[in-house]
């Protein structure tokens, strides 16, 4: 029995999967899924976070004029902060507008990052989403130890945070998220 958690750029999915033994049958192994939960929850409503936490930081809205004509380069740059901070300590992001010209000036560490993850209820979000799924399981008799892995897919799920809400979850061993 597994726990596959993917998530990507849109949405963020728990599914239970059990892979029945081969004997059973003559065409190979299969797979039920045992339970499931999701939520429209993904990679880019990160980006959307920390879009409106550089504004606040910056004193700007989405209705400034410079703003509203430099949003999706500002959206890339969101994005290129959630990524970085999944491999380094910090980030920092300077982007000159244009009409009006202005400079926006962001710097975030790995802590700062989280803790933005964390006002915005992802953490909360992944607990319910996994713990609904598990619940499911249960329902059909299946037990969260009977869990043999945690197999992490999506963009999203190499942000070092929500790797370790799954090692304190589930423990380190069972927790896979390479590439």
């Amino acid at each position: 029995m597994y726990l596959i958690f993917d998530f990507g750029g849109g949405t963020m999915h728990a599914s239970v999967i059990l892979i029945e033994p081969e004997v059973q049958y003559t065409s190979g192994r299969r797979c039920r899924v045992l339970g499931k939960a999701g939520r429209d929850i993904g990679g880019t409503v990160i980006d959307q976070w920390i879009f409106q936490d550089i504004l606040k930081k910056n004193n700007l809205m989405d209705s400034d004029t410079g703003i509203r004509n430099s949003s999706t380069r500002l959206l890339l740059e969101c994005q290129a902060i959630k990524e970085h901070l999944s491999q380094q300590e910090t980030a920092t992001m300077e982007m000159n507008l244009e009409n009006p010209a202005m400079a926006i000036r962001a710097e975030y560490t790995r802590g700062s990052f989280e803790e933005l993850l964390d006002q915005n209820n992802l953490f909360t979000e992944i607990n319910q989403i996994v713990r609904a799924a598990l619940n499911i399981a249960l329902e059909r008799g299946y037990q969260d130890q009977d869990i043999q892995a945690v197999l992490m897919v999506g963009g999203s799920s190499q942000i070092p945070s929500v790797q370790r809400t799954f090692r304190q979850l589930f423990g380190k061993d069972k927790v896979l998220s390479h590439h």
